[in-house]
């Protein structure tokens, strides 16, 4: 089994969250499910969205109690105000459904966080209360939250339910509401809308039909009445009566699940982000401190957000902020632990809300407080370009973009909405850039070939990461720009030629695209252009290739390599792979004989990927595995004839891989303590493949080599030689050489080597 199709699949068992975490998820989930028995849910969420003091937060309290007095002077909303336990019974079963209502506040720059919480399987409301006839401006409004949504709350092939509520105020003479037949076509294939007129003050009857109409909708969300693993509903109510501690540690997460039947470390993760994508909680896998803890309170974690993002001296100051500053602000909001301004820090910066990051000297910057001017720099010459559009483009994508950029920074040359960059190694340039008011993203980079298209690629990459955790949802056109001197000329708009354009226009037999003045461009040259972009370099690929091993997502990177680097390999390694499923399906295989296998794949995986850029320098074609089994015995020959000793240190090599390749697995996101050091980490691994001679005899000259590339022989023989156990069996016996014994110490021979 290569994968689960789930697109326009009415999929009830799993749920999409679970589905959406890949072919391993729904193996485990229905493991679990059969290990631990069913029970339904019946259970939704409420979104209320809207500018601000538009009656979003007096809807709320309506909702709570529809006897309630509202007060006139009701203070904004900031951040979510969240009300958790809307109860009311299920029709025609003995069953009580339970609501979460989300109220989101309406100033603009408080939608930088929106993006995080609006998910499926979710009825939206949109409050307004226009006063006078039905302007432009209400229905652009309608069309950004619409937008909104289609973009981040639904899943494809499914419409998300929408009811926007016109809150009609005292005076208000609109009663006959809003037109939104235009709306509706526009979006009729992505959300279900509906219109409801009430003044919350006065319309007791009207409340009524309002509150029904919700209810109905929250009931017909797809997922209602599922069934779900006994188990989890339980742990979902402890941690709801732990909210008030606004965090845990993951132990006592886990001891939690354990009290409930979910013994597994990988059964836990998989409620966690079942959960995660409820938004009961959020917890981050990959990275120390924030992996160590579950975070409970939403409105809470978005106290460190608006911290910086509403606070006027951080304003004033584009951006830029001390540690003592935002601790400052955290402590008047009440929070005053240090643990607790630790995780908000990590919260802000790269791989979670990627709100800032921190300069050398100590200071943070924060891009969606920059100056909205763009920055001087010399103009960047098109040499090469990529474009991505959307119908919607959140507001804080370029944001994040920006702090995962920022080590390539040209100087300062930053601002709101785009960067230039530079590569210190080969002086290509590059703008990245997000207009006013556009729905485009574009990079431009200056600089020949092939180094142009690694930087572009490097670029994308890291785009890419972006869309993958915050934006998965959005659907993107990637166009490439016009290389005619017509597109070229200074204050000529270039043309960008859609990459599915390019497609259909090949298979209508058209050899030439047309840009808008008139210019023919071979449509081979630049679908060429989209090809190279596609075609990572060995080095950036096999570090691909290694993180999604090091995140267990074994599936997607056999995947990739079947893509980019096909071989005999690598269709023996997916066919064990494939072999490794099917024996869990049927229950053939133990916990610890599951591991060993696994592990086992792992290491020949990170093998092949590591061969990638000395066989791309050799130019070397595709060898068979036959071949490849042929070279390494040979080579393992070569240093047996060099004497016993010589052995018994190749083979004590490769079992300090053995005992820290186990240890890697074991402790996962622990590994490193911050990014900068896991890169460090890579690029020594980079370094280990780019020194690394051509197979000769080693002699005893050999070892005066690092100790990286030693390590990189041991793992070739490990992999490929018949006979070399992947089994952890006994201690390393080495004569009294030195052996790291944790990763930690292992980590410091490995920097030191």
């Amino acid at each position: 089994m290569d994968g689960i199709y789930i697109y326009n699949n009415p999929l009830t068992n799993p749920s999409l969250e679970i589905a959406q975490q890949g072919t391993k998820a729904v193996l485990k989930y229905w493991a679990e499910q059969d290990r631990l028995g069913t029970q339904k849910a019946y259970e939704g969420r409420l979104m209320l969205l809207g500018r601000g003091k538009v009656g979003k937060t007096s809807l709320l309290y309506k909702l709570k109690d529809p006897d309630c007095q509202l007060r006139p002077d009701e203070p904004q909303t900031h951040g979510i105000n969240i009300w958790r336990d809307w109860r009311f019974s299920v029709p025609q079963t003995n069953a009580e459904y339970r609501a979460s209502v989300w109220d989101f506040g309406g100033q603009d720059v408080q939608h930088l966080t929106h993006q995080y919480f609006l998910t499926p399987g979710t009825v939206y409301v949109v409050v307004v209360n226009k006063r006078g006839s039905n302007t432009q401006d209400e229905y652009a409004n309608l069309d950004y939250w619409f937008r909104i949504i289609t973009a981040l709350g639904c899943n494809p092939g499914q419409k998300a339910r929408v009811l926007v509520v016109h809150n009609r105020f005292s005076g208000d003479g609109t009663a006959t509401g809003i037109d939104l037949a235009e709306l509706q076509q526009r979006y009729a294939d992505s959300l279900a809308i509906d219109f409801h007129t009430v003044n919350l003050n006065e319309d007791v009857g009207a409340l009524a039909d309002l509150r029904q109409k919700i209810q109905s909708a929250l009931l017909q969300l797809p997922e209602v009445g599922r069934d779900i693993i006994k188990g989890w509903p339980d742990v979902r109510a402890a941690l709801g009566a732990w909210r008030h501690k606004r965090r845990i540690t993951y132990d006592t997460y886990a001891d939690l699940c354990e009290e409930h039947g979910i013994e597994s470390e990988e059964g836990q993760l998989l409620l966690s982000r079942y959960l995660g994508r409820l938004g009961e909680l959020i917890h981050y896998e990959g990275r120390n401190l924030l992996s160590n803890n579950v975070l409970l309170d939403i409105d809470w974690i978005t106290t460190a957000v608006y911290g910086v993002t509403q606070n006027q001296a951080f304003i004033d100051n584009q951006g830029r902020f001390s540690r003592a500053e935002i601790i400052a602000v955290w402590k008047a909001n009440g929070v005053t632990r240090s643990t607790d301004h630790n995780l908000m820090l990590e919260l802000l910066q790269v791989d979670a809300f990627e709100l800032c990051w921190i300069t050398q000297g100590g200071d943070f910057l924060t891009p969606s407080l920059f100056s909205a001017k763009a920055a001087a720099a010399r103009e960047v010459r098109s040499d090469l370009g990529l474009r991505f559009s959307a119908d919607y483009l959140p507001e804080g994508l370029i944001g994040q973009l920006i702090v995962r950029l920022h080590a390539l920074a040209e100087g300062e040359a930053y601002w709101r909405s785009g960067i230039y960059l530079k590569d210190p190694e080969t002086n290509c340039r590059a703008l990245v850039r997000q207009p006013v008011a556009s729905n485009y993203l574009e990079i431009t980079v200056e600089g020949a070939a092939p180094q142009n298209y690694a930087f572009l690629r490097r670029i994308r990459q890291e785009l890419d990461t972006v869309i993958d955790r915050s934006f998965s949802r959005i659907q993107f056109t990637r166009s490439i720009p016009c290389p005619c001197s017509t597109c070229r000329q200074p204050n000529r708009e270039q043309h960008y030629f859609p990459h599915t354009l390019l497609q259909q226009l090949l298979q209508d037999g058209k050899a030439e695209a047309y840009c808008q003045y008139g210019d023919a461009t071979p449509i081979a040259v630049l679908l060429e252009g989209f090809k190279q972009l596609e075609k990572q370099s060995p080095m950036s690929f096999a570090e691909r290739v290694r993180q999604l091993v090091s995140d267990d997502r074994i599936d997607e990177a056999l995947e990739l390599l079947n893509e980019q680097y096909p071989s005999d390999a690598v269709a023996l390694i997916s066919r064990d792979y494939r072999a490794l499923l099917d024996n869990k399906i049927g229950g053939l295989l133990s916990g610890k004989e599951e591991r060993r296998v696994s592990a086992q794949i792992a290491s020949r995986l990170l093998a092949y990927v590591s061969n990638l850029p000395q066989q791309s320098r050799e130019r070397q074609q595709p060898t068979t595995t036959e071949a490849v089994l042929l070279k390494q015995s040979a080579q393992l020959d070569r240093i047996e004839a060099t004497g016993k000793d010589t052995n018994q240190k190749v083979t004590a090599l490769g079992q300090i891989l053995l005992h820290i390749g186990q240890e890697v697995e074991s402790t996962r996101g622990d590994l490193f303590v911050s990014r900068q050091e896991e890169r460090q980490f890579m690029r020594k691994l980079e370094e280990t493949v780019e020194q690394l001679p051509a197979p000769q005899q080693p002699g005893e000259a050999w070892y005066a080599r690092p100790a990286k590339a030693k390590i990189k022989i041991a793992l070739d023989l490990l992999a490929f030689v018949p006979g070399m156990s992947l089994k952890w069996e006994k201690e390393l016996s080495t004569d009294g050489a030195r052996v790291p014994r944790s990763w930690g110490e292992f980590k410091g021979w490995f920097f030191g080597g």
